[in-house]
């Protein structure tokens, strides 16, 4: 008995040969291709005899329809699992926290809030934070700068991996950037922006952020630690924050020359100096630091500093040399361009026994030169520069026991009497400027034997008279030095200079 469906449809075994229900052509269209020589469907229709019939084409649309159902519902469940991990990380590398706690987003060195170790997810809970701060002497009560770098580290996913004393730096290094950058002072009421900041801030080790640089403590193979920070003509504004001082044990050079910062001594921003006991070199030239009390007394607790410039700040009032008597390592000492006042009395001079280089130009100091009696004690002395200022008296002949001195600048004073012919003993003498003062008598033969004189300026003495010697003139001859010159009196009075490079 034909079963039902051969009775209904009663399809040709072979139907690519032959005209049906559908008809030949429709026939061939209804079938669902799938190789070259055969038409089949995955639910072929099977007679009683094992003859095998293909769908409909409403069978086929209706499959092709559940498959691309079940595609584009795989295809949302995948993006349902992926775009919320795919918009956290690009929403971390895409935002800046700014002082002011607006969020920037687009910067070329993206910022992230909290810096940081990548791949790690643990970080400290804030009472662990806290706790850790406090053995640095940060309180719980925090100030609004220690509040913005406290949130930024303790944002950091990384934050569990690190030593204390890394917490603690970065730490530092957040207050410092919070503290200085785009911040308006009286002196800079339109603040600029850093103009370096590479990785400042940032995932990166904070090692290797602009102007910061590491190394491992001597005789360990430990972490690395902050030995420098050299941000010098970046448009540093603010001051430097007293947390800076969490760097006390390792930094060892801060050097913020050419920049905008306001530091008041009468508002105690100098308090920090105190902290940063390992510091050997101190270089704050050209900002705007203002004492009325001299130098600032909290130099004197840097007692490993080799080299300290303040040199074209605002800073008035007396010179206290004796902030530096515990300096006793100090080698370079740079008071340039200040309003500085005082005496420079010879033995607290002398007791910088270490002292390289001296240079205190363009003050108000009121001072004799007794102090170059000492060559003894200040045995290293090689450079003196005292130019403009109100110095007195006449130049010692004990000045022939400084012996290391190359360098001496003593123009435009008001030096009296004669120029001793002891200066003649000064061998390693290179540059002399003694113009501009009030000295008299005859220029002695004897600074025939400075043979590496290569600048020597005796303009502007009304009665000094007398020949430049020749020997002199050997000896610029074969200088190389870029800025060679010998400049005197031998124009208009009774100086005679044959190989003076201009006359007055």
């Amino acid at each position: 008995m034909p079963s039902l469906f051969s009775t209904q449809r009663n399809f040709d075994p072979n139907p690519r040969y032959k005209n049906n229900v559908l008809g030949g052509d429709e026939q061939e269209n209804a079938l669902y291709k799938r190789g070259d020589d055969e038409k089949f469907c995955d639910d072929d229709l099977i007679d009683d005899d094992g003859t095998a019939y293909p769908d409909t084409i409403d069978d086929i649309k209706a499959r092709r329809r559940r498959h691309i159902q079940f595609i584009v519902a795989m295809t949302m469940l995948f993006l349902v699992v992926s775009i919320p991990l795919i918009v956290t990380k690009v929403g971390l590398r895409s935002e800046t926290v700014r002082p002011s706690g607006t969020v920037v987003e687009g910067d070329d060195d993206y910022f992230i809030s909290g810096g940081g170790g990548a791949g790690s997810t643990s970080s400290l809970s804030e009472e662990e934070l806290v706790n850790v701060l406090s053995e640095f002497d940060i309180p719980e009560q925090r100030s609004l700068l220690q509040e913005l770098a406290f949130d930024w580290v303790k944002a950091d996913r990384a934050l569990a991996s690190y030593t204390k004393a890394r917490i603690a730096h970065r730490f530092a290094l957040a207050c410092f950037y919070y503290a200085t950058y785009e911040v308006d002072t009286i002196k800079s009421p339109d603040a600029p922006k850093w103009a370096q900041k590479h990785n400042w801030m940032s995932v990166q080790h904070e090692c290797d952020w602009f102007g910061i640089t590491c190394d491992q403590p001597a005789g360990t193979t430990g972490n690395l630690v902050i030995k420098k920070m050299e941000l010098s003509n970046n448009n540093i504004t603010g001051r430097i924050p007293t947390e800076l001082g969490l760097l006390h044990n390792t930094l060892q050079v801060l050097e913020l020359n050419n920049n905008q910062l306001y530091m008041n001594e009468k508002e105690g921003h100098f308090k920090v100096l105190k902290k940063l006991t390992n510091l050997q070199e101190l270089h704050l030239h050209d900002n705007f630091l203002v004492s009325n009390q001299g130098t600032p007394y909290e130099v004197a607790f840097l007692n490993k500093l080799m080299s300290l410039d303040l040199s074209f700040n605002l800073i008035e009032g007396y010179m206290h040399l004796e902030h530096f008597h515990n300096l006793t390592e100090l080698q370079h000492l740079q008071l340039q361009g200040n309003y500085l006042t005082g005496h420079m009395l010879p033995k607290q001079v002398a007791r910088m026994t270490n002292l390289v280089s001296l240079d205190v130009r363009d003050n108000n100091l009121d001072t004799g030169l007794n102090f170059l009696k000492f060559g003894n004690e200040l045995s290293n002395l090689s450079k003196v520069w005292m130019e403009n200022n109100s110095f007195y008296g006449t130049i010692p002949p004990q000045i022939h026991t400084m012996k290391a001195l190359t360098s001496l600048s003593l123009m435009n004073g008001t030096l009296t009497g004669t120029i001793p012919s002891e200066i003649g003993m000064l061998t390693n003498l290179e540059h002399l400027w003694l113009g501009g003062n009030s000295l008299e008598g005859s220029i002695p033969a004897e600074l025939n034997q400075l043979t590496h004189l290569e600048v020597l300026e005796l303009q502007w003495n009304d009665d000094l008279s007398g020949e430049v010697p020749l020997r002199l003139c050997q000896s610029l001859n074969e200088s190389t030095y870029e800025h060679k010159r010998f400049t005197a009196d031998c124009e208009s009075r009774d100086v005679t200079c044959e190989c003076c490079t201009q006359c007055f």
